[in-house]
């Protein structure tokens, strides 16, 4: 099971990066090729997103479920997806520290992938799991820059 780590520095106190990253309508708009999504509550969601890889492409339906929190400094979370023959189990943590900049928003997941996009190589799949999630944790600074 791949795990993938990164950090994003935010520039906007760790009460403000929680309320984001917790708040399903704002994280979900920071899914990278999203298509739809349903919130059931504050802490599920089921998504519709569009993957691509190589000749490989359709959608996969994604279910998130937030496992555990400890405001405003860590959150950690399952996404269980299944689409194109394949299943993708990615369990992540987000730990928020204040720091002088703002927030330093840490995170590190676990990724398993099955079936047919698993037979696409190893490191070609690890390239793509790890720049999806850091995107979407790229997106969250972007979004939050210059928040208080």
């Amino acid at each position: 099971m791949p795990q993938f780590k990164g950090s994003e520095t935010v520039t906007a106190s760790r009460q403000v990066v929680w309320d984001f990253i917790t708040d399903p309508q704002k994280v979900g708009g920071c899914i990278p090729d999203l298509k739809s999504m349903h919130v059931i509550d504050a802490d599920h969601f089921d998504a519709e997103v569009k993957v691509g890889m190589g000749i490989l492409r359709g959608t996969m339906k994604v279910k998130y479920e937030v496992t555990s929190k400890d405001p405003p400094s860590k959150i950690t979370m399952k996404m269980d997806g299944s689409g194109l023959g394949s299943k993708a189990l990615i369990n992540a943590a987000v730990e928020l520290k204040e720091v002088p900049q703002g927030t330093q928003l840490d995170w590190v997941a676990d990724v398993t992938v099955s079936g047919t996009l698993a037979g696409l190589g190893a490191r070609y799949l690890n390239d793509v799991a790890f720049k999806t999630v850091s995107d979407l944790f790229s997106c969250v600074k972007e979004k939050l820059a210059g928040g208080k």
